[in-house]
C-alpha cells in the first residue's frame, strides 16, 4: 500500500533539494500513478489522482461515464449502479469510483512515479538554468574548474551553481587549468535543451576578446569608441578595428592605455595573445592598407564578379604578408571578411595580375636602393649571412639557442630607450611593435624544450644587438615557414565562421 504521509514528506524533500516548485513534483507523482494504472489495468482508462497535503493522503479515482447500457466497464457505468452511489446522477454524468491499491500495483506505481519524477526534475532544472542564465548570454562570467570529463576532452565548470563544459577546441591553445581555478569564459549560448550542457562557453571566440575590451576600456562601454571588426588566431595574434565617435578621442591610444595598462590586462586574460589595434576606414582599400601594416602594399584589385581581392606586395615582404603558417593572411581576410590572394610583385607580373599602384608604395620607392637595402638587410641573420629558406638546413636553427637569446635580449626596456635616442627614424609605434616582437620570441623560447646549435660562423661576442639587427632577426624568425603566393583552398573555412558575423555592419 502507498503510505501517503511518507510520500508527502518525500515530495517536500525533493522540492527543497532540487530547488524546484512543489507543484512540479506533485504533477510528476500524479502522472506516474496514471501511467501505472494504464499499464496495470487498461491503457484507455480515465483516472484522476488527488493528493491532500493537509490530510497526508493520496487517492486515485476511476472516471466512469453514466450510460443506459454499459459497453465498456473500464470507461462506463450503468445508471442503476450510479444511483447506488448517488441518486442525483443522470445519463452523461461522470462518476468517480475510488481505486484501492494492491501490493503489486503499488510496486508498479512507485517505479512509474520514479521515472516520471526524474524526467520532471531534469526538465525543471533545465528550465531553472535557462531562466537564470539567459540574461547572461553573450557576456563574460567567472567559472570554477571542477574537473575533466571521462573522455578528457572537456573541462567541467561551475558557473554560479550550474554545470558547463569548456571543450578543448574552445580553449586557447596551450592553456591548462587546475581544479578549483577560477577562469573567465564567454557565454556563447544558453539553450533550453541540451544533452551535454545548456550553457555553451568559449575562450577562443572573437566575442570573448570584444567583451574583455569592453570591460577594460570605459570609452568602449559608454559608446565613444566602437569596435567595428575583430579577427583572431587564439593565443597567437588578433586584429581589432575600431573607430571613435568623438574627434577628441584617439581610439588606439585609449584602448592601449597609459603604459599599455589596458591592453596588457586584456592580453593577460588571453595567454599573452598579441593584439593589434587598427583604425577603421569605410574605404575598403584604405582599410586593407591599414590591416596589412607593416607590410607595404603595391596594389589592391577587387576581382570583378567575385568576393576575392588580389593584393600585391613587395617581393621581399611576401613572407611577412602571409605570416607563419598563414596567420597574418588569415587575420586580414577575416577582418575584412573577404577572400584575399597575396602575390609578390614579380609573381603578379608573371601571372598578369592587374597592378593598380593604389597602395602605399610607389614604383619609385619600390625600386629605390634605400627600400631594397632595408628589406634585404632585415632578411639577413646577425652574421650578415644571407638567409635562404630553401637551403638544406633546419628550419628552427636561427632562434632556438637559449644562451644566444638570453645574452642579447636582456633589459629590453633600457635597450629600447637607447634605440629611440640613437635612431630618430624609428617612431614610437614601431618601437612598441618591436618590443612586442621581442616578448613574443622570448615566450616561444620559454616553451621550447629543444635547443638547436647555431652555425659555427655566428659570432656571440657582442653582448647587445642594435635595433636593425633585432628587427632583422625578428623578420628572419617570421620567415621560417615556406613562402606561399596565394592562400590555398584549405583556408576557406575561415571565411564561413559565424563567430565573426556580428562584427560586420
Amino acid at each position: 500500500m502507498i503510505n501517503g504521509a511518507v510520500l508527502l514528506a518525500a515530495i517536500n524533500e525533493i522540492a527543497t533539494e532540487k530547488k524546484i516548485e512543489k507543484e512540479v513534483v506533485l504533477q510528476g507523482i500524479k502522472e506516474g500513478f496514471k501511467k501505472a494504472y494504464e499499464r496495470f489495468f487498461d491503457t484507455e482508462a480515465n483516472v484522476d489522482v488527488q493528493i491532500d497535503e493537509q490530510a497526508g493522503t493520496l487517492k486515485m479515482f476511476q472516471l466512469l461515464e453514466v450510460v443506459q447500457k454499459v459497453e465498456d466497464d473500464w470507461l462506463e457505468i450503468s445508471l442503476e449502479d450510479a444511483h447506488k452511489i448517488n441518486k442525483d446522477f443522470k445519463i452523461g454524468d461522470i462518476v468517480k469510483k475510488e481505486v484501492h491499491f494492491g501490493e503489486e500495483f503499488s510496486r508498479l506505481a512507485v517505479i512509474q512515479v520514479r521515472q516520471i519524477l526524474q524526467q520532471k526534475i531534469k526538465g525543471a532544472e533545465r528550465a531553472n538554468v535557462y531562466s537564470k542564465f539567459i540574461d547572461l548570454e553573450h557576456t563574460i562570467s567567472p567559472a570554477k574548474v571542477t574537473g575533466m570529463n571521462e573522455q578528457g576532452n572537456s573541462y567541467l565548470l561551475d558557473i554560479n551553481g550550474a554545470q558547463a563544459s569548456l571543450w578543448k577546441q574552445k580553449v586557447i591553445p596551450g592553456e591548462k587549468f587546475e581544479v578549483n581555478q577560477i577562469i573567465d569564459v564567454y557565454i556563447e549560448e544558453v539553450a533550453k535543451e541540451d544533452k551535454f550542457s545548456q550553457i555553451k562557453v568559449s575562450r577562443t571566440t572573437p566575442a570573448f576578446l570584444e567583451k574583455l575590451l569592453v570591460r577594460e576600456v570605459p570609452e568602449i562601454r559608454n559608446g565613444l569608441i566602437e569596435i567595428k571588426a575583430i579577427s583572431r588566431e587564439p593565443g597567437v595574434r588578433a586584429k581589432v578595428a575600431v573607430m571613435s565617435h568623438d574627434q577628441a578621442i584617439d581610439p588606439k591610444g585609449s584602448i592601449i592605455g597609459e603604459n599599455s595598462a589596458r591592453i596588457d590586462a586584456v592580453r593577460k586574460a588571453l595567454k599573452d595573445e598579441r593584439i593589434d589595434i587598427i583604425k577603421w576606414d569605410e574605404d575598403l582599400t584604405r582599410f586593407i592598407i591599414e590591416t596589412m601594416a607593416p607590410v607595404r602594399v603595391i596594389s589592391i584589385n577587387f576581382v570583378e564578379g567575385t568576393e576575392e581581392i588580389d593584393i600585391v606586395v613587395p617581393n621581399e615582404q611576401l613572407s611577412l604578408a602571409i605570416g607563419k603558417k598563414g596567420v597574418a593572411a588569415r587575420l586580414v581576410a577575416n577582418l575584412i571578411r573577404k577572400r584575399i590572394n597575396i602575390y609578390s610583385y614579380d609573381d603578379a607580373q608573371q601571372f598578369s595580375i592587374d597592378i593598380n599602384w593604389n597602395g602605399n608604395i610607389t614604383l619609385t620607392e619600390l625600386t629605390s636602393p634605400e627600400f631594397i637595402e632595408s628589406t634585404m638587410r632585415r632578411r639577413q641573420p646577425m652574421a650578415n649571412k644571407p638567409f635562404t629558406r630553401y637551403q638544406d638546413q633546419p628550419r628552427n636553427n636561427n632562434f632556438r639557442n637559449n644562451e644566444y637569446r638570453n645574452n642579447n635580449y636582456k633589459n629590453n626596456d633600457n635597450s629600447l630607450n637607447s634605440f629611440q635616442n640613437n635612431y630618430n627614424l624609428i617612431n614610437e609605434d614601431e618601437l612598441l611593435a618591436l618590443q612586442e616582437e621581442i616578448k613574443e620570441i622570448q615566450a616561444i623560447d620559454q616553451l621550447s624544450k629543444q635547443e638547436d646549435d647555431f652555425e659555427e660562423n655566428i659570432d656571440f661576442a657582442t653582448p647587445t644587438l642594435e635595433l636593425d639587427e633585432i628587427r632583422e632577426n625578428i623578420e628572419a624568425f617570421n620567415n621560417l615557414e615556406e613562402d606561399e603566393n596565394v592562400i590555398d583552398d584549405e583556408d576557406d573555412e575561415d571565411f564561413e565562421d559565424e563567430s565573426y558575423d556580428k562584427y560586420y555592419n
